[in-house]
């Protein structure tokens, strides 16, 4: 995943979820489309752990087991 992506999927993990208001300022400040991102990080989501990475509800989040897989894997790397 490139950096701004990454950084997006960051900041989701960091701050608990975003509105979706403060996911599209912070996409757009990284230079991404907001609907595009969520779909990328999806993407990846679902080539690395078989689901969406990504939740939209109130607020746009990462589900806790993925949160845990994220944080193993990084500490793979």
């Amino acid at each position: 995943m490139d950096a701004a992506h990454s950084a997006l999927l960051d900041r989701l993990l960091a701050d608990d979820g975003l509105d979706r208001a403060e996911l599209d300022d912070v996409a757009k400040g990284l230079r991404l489309l907001p609907d595009g991102a969520i779909e990328r990080i999806n993407d990846w989501g679902f080539d690395r752990f078989d689901e969406a990475l990504i939740e939209e509800d109130e607020r746009v989040t990462i589900p806790d087991h993925l949160r845990e897989a994220l944080r193993e894997a990084e500490a793979a790397e």
